[in-house]
């Protein structure tokens, strides 16, 4: 009891009220003062005064110590369901912001979505449109080739004619006698139309070369289109592979916090082990508690169990969860591996095919002027034949002074000559005839070879764009269905946060049912906390009467005068507070925290107390202030501590919580 009493002494001198305490001392006596100082030194500098464990085996509690221990036990019991109740709010308004965030980006990817199918939609329809045009402009190219082979039949037919015409006419004007020489210049005539022949032979290969070089010039351009596309889709490859790098480094990442998760599992599997072992201990240290109080516990050590266990399966949920998105990864990795060696594999190819058209391009080149120099060479022969042809002339004339001398052979065919003006002059009518025709399709074939080219402009034009129209189809499908791919990630994304968000509803609200009922308990606790608050404050006045009592009549001598120096003017409160927070033991404050969520007492336990309580309760005096009780419990912090309670705090912290 004296060791009680010394504790409270020093209590009353840390509390709040610690001036009316001082002026009741400073009015007793120096000898009471000085001896109520060495008091209250010892219990602040000296490590003795300390409610161990010993001392409490030796120690039996009486019914108010049992009674302020279960208080502080209630106490941080209630702080414990507060800040619980704090943190479960909090989570709760983070997870809806998370899932209002999300849903606001699915909806604008949507909305792109929607947007890129509409643009999709166009490109079709516009390429459909091409695709009429071009055919009908096909049709009509076909039918304007038909067209300009038909007269081009004709104009041969023309010139066949003429040919025909102009060996009648050399027929009339030779005759008979002519005949030989004619015989001798067929096989001349037959070289000249050979050469004719071979000249518009090496014409048409000449137009099929050009063809040709047309068509190497548009292969040209679409490899030089396919290598722009190549190197865009290196950007994009290098593209692709930064994003590997982020996605890599964001496995990493997931992979540490995997780590980190199973860290914190394993120090709670170990801490519930330890727990157990903390209240096998404890209950071997109270063998008189109550068995209500021990089912309490065990029913509360289980269900925190159960609450680990959960706690442990979600965290190996998220833990699978987040292994299998990797995998996903690595599959995109290898696709995108796969695509740049195709895309790789087609530059290569694309580049051999390049360079065979140039050989091919050079060959033709070579062709083309083997082609001029034999076009040179038939104009030589050309101007040749010119000169042969003047010398037949000089020949003909010649020929012609024989024939004034034979004309008497010549009456003779005078009848025959007539016959053959007759079919000269019908034929020169049909050749004039065939000619005006001739002109007339040359006119026409001129115009349709003009339309036929500017078709061809056209039909090139149609033909780029419609190949530029179909790639940009190619790339708003492929962006459709990548955009289609992350809806529907996004989809099971909103589907997971929805059952997440559900599950966090269900946890809220069972989080506010228990705190409903721990409210309750905690207003019904609340009354008789303070009730035994009040009657604790009576004893506290109480003690001190009596201590103030006791050195009063252990020193009967008069006081001093008031000049004198009084020992209590040199104490510093403040020192006394500072060295009293200093000796409480650090390293107990963990343990007696974890424990006091364990030990905490109910409703039940503390009206069964009352009863024993009421006979000692009853003999304390009536009138105390809360603020005294606040210092008279800061010294039996050491008591809690042994018995691995937390550290008492102040009673101003309840009073807020509250």
């Amino acid at each position: 009891m004296k060791l009680l009493i010394t504790l409270l002494l020093g209590a009353a001198v840390q509390c709040s009220n610690q001036e009316k305490l001082i002026k009741r001392i400073q009015s007793l006596n120096e000898a009471a003062q000085t001896s109520i100082m060495t008091v209250i030194r010892e219990v602040i500098e000296g490590q003795s005064l300390v409610l161990n464990q010993p001392a409490m085996e030796n120690l039996s509690l009486d019914a108010s110590g049992k009674h302020v221990v279960r208080l502080v036990e209630e106490r941080d019991h209630y702080w414990s369901l507060w800040t619980r109740s704090e943190k479960s709010a909090v989570e709760a308004a983070v997870s809806t912001a998370e899932i209002g965030r999300l849903t606001a980006s699915l909806a604008a990817s949507k909305d792109q979505i929607n947007k890129l199918r509409q643009e999709s939609d166009e490109a079709a329809e516009l390429l459909r449109k091409l695709k009429t045009e071009f055919e009908c402009k096909n049709k009509q190219y076909q039918e304007l080739s038909v067209k300009s082979q038909d007269w081009y039949s004709k104009a041969q037919r023309v010139s066949a004619y003429r040919d025909e015409a102009d060996a009648l006419r050399e027929r009339a004007e030779r005759a008979e006698y002519a005949e030989k020489e004619l015989r001798s210049l067929r096989p001349k005539l037959d070289k000249l139309d050979f050469y004719c022949n071979r000249v518009k032979q090496l014409e048409e290969d000449k137009s099929a070369l050009e063809e040709t070089k047309k068509l190497v010039e548009g292969q040209l351009d679409r490899l030089q289109q396919r290598h722009e596309q190549l190197s865009e889709m290196e950007a994009e490859t290098e593209r692709y592979q930064h994003e590997i790098s982020n996605m890599s480094q964001m496995l990493t990442t997931a992979n540490n916090q995997i780590k980190e998760l199973i860290e914190e599992n394993a120090a709670l599997q170990l801490s519930i082990p330890s727990s157990t072992a903390e209240k096998v201990d404890f209950n071997e240290h109270q063998p008189f508690a109550r068995n209500s109080l021990s089912d309490q516990l065990t029913n509360h050590v289980k269900s925190k169990n159960i609450k680990l266990e959960l706690e442990n399966r979600r965290l190996q949920a998220d833990l699978e969860c987040l292994q299998q998105s990797p995998s996903k990864s690595s599959a995109k990795d290898l696709q995108f591996e796969e695509r740049l060696k195709t895309m790789k594999m087609e530059n290569s190819q694309l580049a051999s095919s390049r360079n065979s058209l140039q050989r091919q391009l050079e060959l033709v080149k070579q062709d083309l002027e083997t082609l001029q120099r034999l076009h040179a060479q038939l104009n030589d022969d050309k101007a040749v034949l010119g000169s042969s042809i003047e010398e037949l002339k000089v020949y003909n004339r010649s020929l012609k002074d024989h024939i004034q001398k034979q004309s008497n052979e010549m009456n003779l065919m005078e009848e025959k000559l007539a016959t053959l003006t007759v079919e000269h002059t019908e034929l020169q009518d049909d050749f004039q005839h065939i000619f005006q025709e001739n002109d007339q399709l040359k006119n026409t074939n001129n115009s349709l070879v003009r339309q036929m080219v500017d078709l061809e402009v056209e039909l090139k034009h149609k033909l780029e764009r419609i190949a530029a129209l179909e790639a940009e189809h190619t790339t708003v499908y492929q962006r459709c269905e990548m955009l289609y791919g992350m809806n529907t990630r996004l989809d099971s994304e909103k589907r997971a946060e929805r059952e997440q968000y559900s599950n966090l509803l269900n946890q809220y609200n069972q989080l506010m049912a228990d705190s409903l009922d721990d409210t309750k308990h905690f207003h019904e606790n609340e009354k008789m906390y303070m009730e035994k608050i009040n009657e604790l404050q009576r004893l506290k006045e109480k003690l001190e009467e009596k201590i103030l009592a006791f050195y009063g009549k252990g020193n009967n001598s008069t006081p001093s005068k008031k000049s004198k120096k009084n020992p209590l003017s040199a104490f510093t409160f403040s020192n006394l507070r500072k060295s009293l927070m200093k000796s409480t033991p650090e390293k107990e404050k963990p343990k007696a925290t974890e424990q006091s969520d364990k030990e905490t007492p109910d409703a039940g336990s503390i009206e069964s107390d009352a009863s024993s309580d009421e006979v000692f309760l009853n003999q304390l005096p009536s009138e105390r202030e809360d603020s005294d009780f606040e210092g008279d419990y800061v010294n039996l912090r050491n008591y809690g501590a042994r018995r691995s309670l937390p550290p008492p705090t102040k009673v101003t912290r309840y009073r807020r919580a509250r």
